[in-house]
């Protein structure tokens, strides 16, 4: 199929000769100009140095007749003065200013009149002192006034000479290039838009170059041969197109996956969040019973609805990891001191068949991050560094400081350039092809067989890296081995010996007492809020509850301080369990307060994390959690 082909409008020789024209008038006029000016000026010195000698010369006759005082030898004195026609006006006067003789002009209009004061006045003045020889004596002063557009009259002259000869030697410029530009360029590429306006785009042959373009070896001889190149290629590419189009389908079906997969993540968050707000009222519920009313059977029956609901609230956590949404209680851990109480508790999970190696740098940095999650990252990588070693093999988990560069930050997603704590878990296991790492991270993608992977673990590492402002990145080869590496912010605060939550506290039965204290708690839920009461009030506390933090905020401005405040995170009001501690802490400064949450997004913002001084109580929480962490909070508030 021939193409239509289009008209030309202006040629390119034509445009290139134009704007050589231009370029060239442009100069020239710059060049003519700056000529002008400096002939101007040497035409100004030259002029200036001409009536001075004039005078000079004159001033003998003039002096003569201003010391006699005669009128007559004055007006011969100016006759000889006159016969030069740029002299407009004349004049000889004594020393006392008496004008002896005078002899003016009549002005005759002329075109340059509008010419020459754009370069200087119309007309020049000159003056010269009169003195006599023998008694040198001023005796009067010479005064002649020069017509500027006579004086100037050959400077103007040479001054349009010179342009329209600049003028005439560009246009012959601009024929000469229109005819270069025309041979060389125009009509080569005329006939190559010619050839390719006749290419059927569905059926593409190269065509011969002719010889004043084959072997003029220039840029249109390049263009030729990179359009024949293209032609010879199409064919190809048409197959190779198909082939893509086949892939982009397949693409976007996968998109749509991804897309279905983030729906159920939304889902799932919003489900955990209400059933955990149902587990914590069942819990709370049984916990409020009194086991040494019962009979054996009845405990027995308690006991048995208490550990499924702690099954429950096991399954709603393992939901929020994988929509990652999980509430993080982040604390500065001393990453050396972590690797080593890592190393207690895992070897015994991971068995005898591998050979375990901890090794952190002395001097690694503390960084920031939730200690349980850290926990199970770490846990999560080494579990899959054993699996890819089923036969047994080398694994090494280290912990190093790591300095991330803008270059490197550039290219993975929302990773700021700074200092991080690098833990690396390394195998000698069977590796992974590009295929595989390029879905690693997918949550439910795994090789293993069926029944033996969910394929969340490395989604929850990611998952957490993400919501603690770090990184993880996967670096495998196969048949050679695998290496993690989960990046974590430094702390710039230093820690003390202890690791923040590394210690499991044991909360003495005295610590239920809370007697003389005043607790506000804020929960949109009502039954979760009775329980929370009735579990505060059998600790003999002294409870006020609210349903909106706008109540409560009401009621702490006309209040004394409370001593502890437990806010839900999220609200049905207009604000959420953050937004009332602002307000509570200002109107009640130094306010204790715990967050009760069952999901958290949208409230603790896209990293998930709470500062490192406030406490959380995830729900669903027995009654001994909440000991726990009233009591926790005391300590880190009051001090021991």
């Amino acid at each position: 199929m021939t193409q239509r082909r289009r008209k030309v409008r202006s040629g390119i020789a034509v445009t290139l000769a134009a704007y050589g024209l231009m370029i060239a008038a442009a100069l020239g006029l710059v060049t003519g100009c700056i000529q002008i000016v400096q002939d101007y000026r040497t035409q100004t010195k030259r002029d200036e140095t001409f009536i001075q000698s004039i005078l000079q010369i004159s001033s003998s006759g003039a002096a003569e007749a201003a010391f006699q005082l005669d009128s007559d030898l004055a007006a011969e004195a100016i006759k000889s003065l006159m016969i030069y026609d740029f002299m407009f006006q004349v004049r000889i006067s004594d020393e006392r200013g008496a004008v002896l003789a005078e002899v003016r002009r009549a002005f005759e209009p002329s075109l340059l009149d509008r010419l020459t004061p754009l370069f200087s006045k119309p007309f020049r003045n000159y003056s010269i002192d009169l003195t006599n020889q023998s008694t040198r004596l001023n005796v009067g002063t010479l005064e002649v006034m020069v017509n500027q557009n006579t004086l100037l009259s050959d400077f103007y002259s040479r001054s349009v000479r010179s342009m329209l000869s600049g003028l005439l030697k560009n246009l012959i410029l601009t024929l000469i290039l229109l005819n270069l530009f025309y041979v060389t360029l125009s009509r080569p590429l005329s006939w190559l838009a010619e050839k390719l306006n006749r290419v059927d785009p569905r059926q593409p042959e190269p065509f011969d170059l002719p010889g004043s373009i084959g072997k003029a070896e220039n840029e249109v001889t390049m263009v030729a041969l990179s359009a024949n190149s293209i032609l010879a290629a199409s064919r190809k590419h048409l197959q190779e197109l198909e082939e893509a189009n086949s892939k982009a389908l397949k693409l976007d079906e996968k998109l749509r996956q991804s897309e279905r997969l983030s729906v159920v993540g939304q889902l799932v968050g919003g489900v955990a969040h209400d059933y955990n707000n149902i587990l914590a009222i069942i819990l709370g519920n049984l916990e409020l019973v009194r086991p040494e009313r019962l009979t054996q059977a009845e405990r027995k029956a308690l006991e048995r609805a208490r550990s499924t609901v702690i099954r429950g609230a096991d399954l709603a956590a393992q939901l929020l990891v994988f929509s990652r949404k999980q509430p993080l209680a982040p604390s500065i851990i001393l990453a050396g001191d972590f690797l080593q109480e890592l190393h207690k508790f895992s070897r015994p999970v991971l068995g005898e068949q591998h050979e375990f190696n901890f090794a952190a740098d002395p001097d690694v940095w503390p960084c920031l991050a939730d200690k349980r999650q850290l926990e199970a990252a770490l846990l999560n990588l080494t579990i899959n560094a054993s699996h890819a070693t089923p036969k047994g093999g080398k694994i090494l988990i280290e912990c190093f400081n790591a300095r991330l560069d803008a270059e490197y930050c550039a290219t993975e997603d929302t990773l700021e350039p700074g200092d991080y704590v690098c833990f690396r878990v390394s195998d000698t296991g069977e590796g992974m092809s590009e295929t595989v790492m390029s879905h690693a991270f997918e949550p439910y993608f795994t090789t293993k067989p069926e029944g033996e992977g969910s394929g969340l673990g490395l989604s929850m590492v990611y998952g957490f890296a993400k919501q603690s402002g770090g990184h993880v990145k996967i670096h495998s080869q196969e048949n050679v081995g695998t290496r993690v590496e989960l990046y974590l912010p430094r702390s710039e605060q230093e820690a003390d010996g202890q690791i923040p939550g590394m210690a499991h506290p044991h909360i003495a039965a005295g610590r239920e007492n809370l007697s003389g204290k005043r607790i506000l708690v804020v929960e949109d839920h009502p039954d979760v809020l009775e329980v929370v009461k009735d579990h505060l009030e059998t600790m003999q506390a002294t409870v006020i509850t609210f349903t909106s933090g706008q109540d409560a905020i009401a009621y702490a401005q006309n209040n004394t301080p409370v001593d502890i405040a437990i806010l839900d995170v999220i609200l049905t009001d207009s604000m959420n369990g953050p937004d009332v501690k602002e307000v509570l802490s200002q109107l009640w400064p130094g306010l204790k307060t715990v967050f009760m949450s069952g999901y958290s997004e949208g409230i603790l913002g896209e990293t998930g994390r709470f500062d490192q001084n406030t406490i959380l109580l995830q729900k669903p929480f027995s009654r001994q959690r909440l000991v726990e962490v009233l009591t926790q909070l005391n300590e880190v508030c009051d001090g021991p």
